[in-house]
């Protein structure tokens, strides 16, 4: 098996996120369920995106749900509900919520220019989760 770098996780992790498919635990934490705003993200919306999703005929069959790894996304999730709140919303908003990078930069405060602001405050987060992990401290 190869090791998977902490971006193909993290994306894992977003994807198990997105699909609305973690069974309670760790991963029904209320902080990843949105924040209201633009995009939904409340419980009906999870419900009504998994109903329309199983009217259109798509509910497990897909090939990106298929592969997610819920063991690994729990992992991460345990992990990001250790760091501080600056990288979390980062990795929240890049990761499960798919929004572009200016787009965060606006609603975290960080600078739009040079993108290299944003691209290291990006790899410090995913490095902070990285080390909570190899530290094996979830």
């Amino acid at each position: 098996m190869t090791e998977r770098t902490i971006k193909d996780r993290l994306e894992n992790w977003a994807k198990v996120q997105r699909s609305g498919s973690s069974g309670g635990g760790a991963m029904a934490a209320r902080e990843t369920r949105g924040s209201g705003g633009s995009g939904g993200g409340c419980m009906t919306d999870v419900i009504c995106t998994m109903l329309r999703q199983a009217a259109n005929g798509r509910t497990g069959s897909s090939g990106m749900r298929s592969d997610a790894d819920h063991a690994d996304a729990e992992i991460i999730n345990r992990a990001w509900l250790l760091m501080r709140a600056e990288p979390k919303a980062l990795l929240k908003w890049y990761y499960v919520h798919n929004k572009n990078p200016s787009e965060i930069c606006r609603r975290l405060e960080i600078k739009h220019y040079p993108r290299k602001i944003f691209d290291n405050a990006l790899w410090a987060a995913e490095e902070a989760i990285e080390v909570l992990i190899s530290k094996g401290i979830v």
